[in-house]
């Protein structure tokens, strides 16, 4: 998933969170100050649709606001046997 860095500053600010207070109210996984301090950051551009989830969640936010989906190409064994 691809973070809109600034929209995630923004909510952060808003609910008056900092990337430790944050990182206490995620759960399912728990994340640690690093990772959304990465992300809040632009150290980090990506991560899994479960830490997307999990800070969406903390901050109360509807699902894919904060987080957009990225597409990537993936082959299947068989499509590559046959290439």
């Amino acid at each position: 998933m691809k973070v809109h860095r600034q929209a995630l500053r923004q909510h952060m600010a808003y609910r008056g969170l900092t990337v430790r207070g944050l990182a206490a109210k995620t759960t399912k996984p728990r994340l640690s100050p690093s990772t959304i301090g990465h992300l809040a950051s632009g150290e980090r551009t990506t991560c899994s649709p479960e830490t997307a989830r999990s800070i969406e969640r903390a901050l109360d936010v509807p699902p894919g606001t904060i987080f957009e989906p990225t597409m990537c190409n993936v082959q299947s064994h068989t499509e590559r046997a046959s290439a």
